[in-house]
């Protein structure tokens, strides 16, 4: 077993290792050894062993059913270890793991984390711990991030270096500003390279007042390396966030930040990606964070109301988006002036078939099935819509928002 290939750091070295590992397998396999190398997938690309008879496989996420394996296996294996193998031990782990599968079925945020097993994991740390999962995204994915910075930064103050103070608040506000960055860098990925990120680094340690922005820079670098938590080194010289969720969610803090005194650096900023779609999630989160996370339903709202007036992407998408944002934020969120005035606008966009392409129409539907429809010609009945269309041509719609768009329409 050969574990971890991407973490020989020169690319010289592991050059010499793969070449040693190719030797090894070709000579030793044919007495019916069994052989197993792995490594990240960003230090593997740029240098893939091959030889006769190894075979390339790609761990995939859980599915429903390794979740619910992995769920009652780890209850029970925790329960026994805190209480010993008694009857008492596997009720409590039963019930462990019926409440975390629980809110995995009923929360989208939690079940897209449940999918990943270190992820999942964390979620049933938290579980044991009393941490309540919360419902809204927003505030689930920002108990997430406190929980992973408070374990990081733990780890770096008790690491014999006691004059070193470590802040959860100060930290996320260099990692707020940092994500967004890194999603402007390399949107849908969330990889840079050590270089460009330690330069970011010290641009933002040196807008906070850091006395040595270089050295600050460094050392949250080398604080990543060491202690693994939320930023980490995920390759020789690449850097990104343990997850791609976090990062997203980080760059929606970042984000959100922006409309401090006003929310057109905020709209303005957004507005510029509404047509892309690894932008989808920072921009529905950027809302609940504002709205949920900070309180500030009224600045949620005037940025929804910012971006559908903001003439970016094409037509009819600022509003499927801006609608996406508020029924993934209301109640409490937004006004409830800001969901009605966003209804209106989506009804609006679903009738436009003049301008708006088929595929962001239907989206438009299903999103104002979410919010409420209000058209006296739709009847909802035990969560199935029936709406009455005007006779005429029907044309198929195709796009890379939703393929199957028209599939049940």
């Amino acid at each position: 077993l050969m574990d971890g290939l991407d973490e020989v750091q020169s690319l010289a070295q592991r050059t010499t290792l793969v070449k040693r590992l190719e030797a090894f397998f070709a000579h030793h396999h044919k007495a019916v050894n069994k052989f197993v190398l792995t490594s990240r997938i960003v230090g593997y690309r740029e240098l893939r062993p091959s030889v006769d008879g190894l075979v390339e496989c790609t761990l995939v996420d859980f599915e429903e059913a390794e979740i619910e394996l992995f769920v009652g296996k780890w209850s029970h294996a925790l329960e026994r270890a805190v209480q010993g193998d008694n009857r008492l031990a596997q009720q409590q782990a039963q019930q462990e793991g019926r409440e975390l599968l629980a809110a995995s079925a009923r929360n989208p945020g939690v079940r897209q984390l449940a999918a990943n097993p270190l992820l999942l994991t964390i979620l049933a740390l938290m579980k044991r711990q009393g941490v309540t999962l919360p419902e809204r995204r927003a505030q689930l994915y920002e108990t997430y991030v406190k929980t992973l910075l408070r374990t990081w930064n733990l780890a770096r103050s008790l690491d014999g270096r006691p004059q070193r103070e470590v802040n959860d608040t100060e930290t996320l506000r260099v990692l707020a500003p940092l994500a967004l960055w890194m999603q402007e860098s390399s949107p849908g990925k969330g990889l840079v390279k050590e270089a460009a990120l330690q330069r970011q680094l010290e641009t933002i340690y040196r807008q906070r007042g850091e006395a040595d922005p270089a050295r600050a820079a460094r050392q949250l670098l080398e604080d990543a390396r060491d202690y693994a938590s939320l930023l980490l080194e995920r390759g020789p010289g690449e850097y990104g966030f343990i997850h791609l969720t976090f990062m997203e969610y980080l760059a929606a803090v970042g984000a959100a930040n922006l409309a401090q005194q006003e929310v057109a650096p905020l709209v303005e900023r957004l507005a510029a990606h509404l047509d892309q779609s690894e932008w989808h999630e920072v921009i529905l989160l950027t809302i609940g964070v504002l709205g949920i996370v900070q309180g500030r339903d009224g600045a949620a709202g005037d940025a929804v109301q910012g971006l559908i007036q903001s003439g970016q992407g094409e037509p009819g998408r600022a509003i499927v988006r801006a609608g996406e944002a508020v029924a993934d934020a209301y109640p409490g969120g937004v006004t409830p002036a800001c969901q009605q005035a966003v209804v209106q606008e989506l009804v609006k966009t679903l009738r436009n078939d003049k301008v708006v392409k088929p595929v962001l129409r239907a989206h438009a539907g299903r999103v104002l099935a979410r919010l409420g429809d209000p058209r006296p010609e739709v009847m909802t009945i035990e969560g199935m819509e029936f709406c009455y269309v005007p006779p005429g041509p029907f044309i198929m719609g195709s796009g890379d928002d939703d393929p199957l768009a028209y599939a049940d329409e």
